[in-house]
């Protein structure tokens, strides 16, 4: 039976990990009795880190929504 502190301190070395860019798989083989708990909680993590490294450009969106609202004002 493992700790809740020993899950906390796991799940903090793992995220750790993932953030020098370690695959989530490996930060599981170090903890195989928490790899059920762990897995998901680093699943999210993953896509965070994904979604904050990825920088969001608005303009492409912005014409393509300013486009279709000329092009609906255009057909009244």
């Amino acid at each position: 039976m493992w700790r809740p502190e020993e899950a906390e301190d796991a799940l903090d070395q793992c995220l750790a990990r993932l953030q020098r860019g370690e695959p989530a798989e490996a930060c599981l083989v170090a903890y195989p009795h928490l790899a059920a708990e762990l897995a998901p909680l680093l699943a999210v993590a993953r896509r965070l880190l994904l979604a904050a490294a990825c920088p969001h450009d608005p303009a492409p969106a912005l014409a393509r929504i300013r486009a279709r609202f000329l092009q609906r004002i255009g057909e009244d």
